[in-house]
């Protein structure tokens, strides 16, 4: 991502030359304009996809076929998929380009505003996702288990994890510059101010992580 601002909504472009997720595979992959070689995810199989804002005429994911899904007060133009399990759904504003999973379970989801450019995963799970205003260019990953997602405000530039686990994840001001990992396992993480150049892991485990003026849970 060019520039992912959550909390304040600035979502640039993301950028990326080779982009491995998971069981996602992209040549080049140009966010704001969306050029992909070859695109697996999960069992999302496209040859050439391309799109201006990521809007794509087929997508093909495992049992996922969307045309077009734009949502204003939920606007879609076509939209058929495999399994989509939603508990409750809360929103103030929420706004979304495209929308593309294989499987997308949500138990509560409850936001002030939330905008979303394109969200791209095989499983998406969120147990409470609890956002001020999450505003996001493009969110791509393998596999995103959240307990319990609280932020303030969050930035990011890139995002890539094969998977990501947190049971609890509480920021002030979270700022990383690239996140690259296998597997990323964190029970508890509680930072005031956290900034990462370049966090590069295999296997990144975490009891509890603090730093600045958080402290442990």
């Amino acid at each position: 991502m060019g520039d992912l601002i959550l909390g304040d909504l600035i979502a640039g472009d993301f950028i990326s030359g080779d982009l491995i997720l998971g069981d996602l595979f992209v040549g080049q992959l140009i966010m704001g304009d969306l050029t992909v070689g070859d695109l697996i995810v999960g069992y999302f199989i496209a040859g050439d996809l391309i799109a201006g804002d990521l809007i794509a005429g087929d997508l093909i994911a495992g049992d996922l076929i969307v045309g077009d899904l734009t949502v204003g007060d939920l606007i879609a133009g076509d939209l058929i998929v495999g399994d989509l399990i939603v508990g409750d759904v809360i929103v103030g504003d929420l706004i979304e380009g495209d929308i593309i999973a294989a499987d997308v379970i949500v138990v509560d989801l409850i936001g002030g505003d939330l905008i979303a450019g394109d969200l791209i995963a095989g499983d998406l799970i969120l147990g409470y996702l609890i956002l001020g205003d999450l505003i996001a260019g493009d969110l791509i990953l393998g596999d995103l288990f959240v307990g319990q997602l609280i932020m303030g405000d969050l930035i990011l530039r890139d995002l890539l994890a094969g998977d990501l686990f947190v049971g609890q994840l509480i920021m002030g001001d979270l700022i990383l510059g690239d996140l690259i990992a296998g597997d990323v396992i964190a029970r508890d993480v509680i930072a005031g101010d956290l900034i990462v150049g370049n966090l590069l892991v295999g296997d990144l485990i975490a009891g509890y992580s603090y730093r600045g003026s958080s402290y442990p849970r």
